[in-house]
C-alpha cells in the first residue's frame, strides 16, 4: 500500500522532493505538499483544508478531521484515482499559491 501510494505521488507530482519529515514520507512542489504514513488501522493521507473541503463528497466514506487529513482503512481498496485527483488539485494550489506570492 505505501508503495503504490509513493508511485502515485511520484508519478503526479513530477519534479517533487521527496523526505522523511516527522517520521513520515513528505513530498514536496514549490513547498510543503502532502504527506502520508501507515498505522495499524489505516493509511494516514495528508494535505491541507482546501483539498479536503474540495472532495468533501467524495471523501464522506471515511475518516478525515476537516483540517488536513484523510484516513484510508486497511480493510478497503485504496481509492487511487481519487488519491491522484487531491495530488493534482494540491499541485494547482500550489501554483495558484506561487502565481500569488509573485504579483
Amino acid at each position: 500500500r505505501l508503495e503504490a501510494v509513493r508511485s502515485l505521488v511520484l508519478e503526479t507530482a513530477a519534479g517533487c522532493s521527496e523526505k522523511l519529515a516527522w517520521g513520515a514520507p513528505t513530498y514536496y512542489l514549490n513547498g510543503y505538499l502532502l504527506q502520508f504514513a501507515a498505522y495499524k488501522k489505516h493509511l494516514g493521507f495528508y494535505t491541507t483544508p482546501a483539498t479536503l473541503e474540495h472532495w468533501k463528497e467524495a471523501l464522506s466514506g471515511y475518516k478525515t478531521n476537516e483540517k488536513n487529513t484523510v484516513q484510508f482503512p486497511h480493510n478497503k481498496e485504496l481509492p487511487l484515482d481519487l488519491m491522484k485527483e487531491m495530488i493534482l488539485f494540491r499541485i494547482r494550489e500550489k501554483e495558484t499559491e506561487s502565481q500569488d506570492t509573485n504579483k
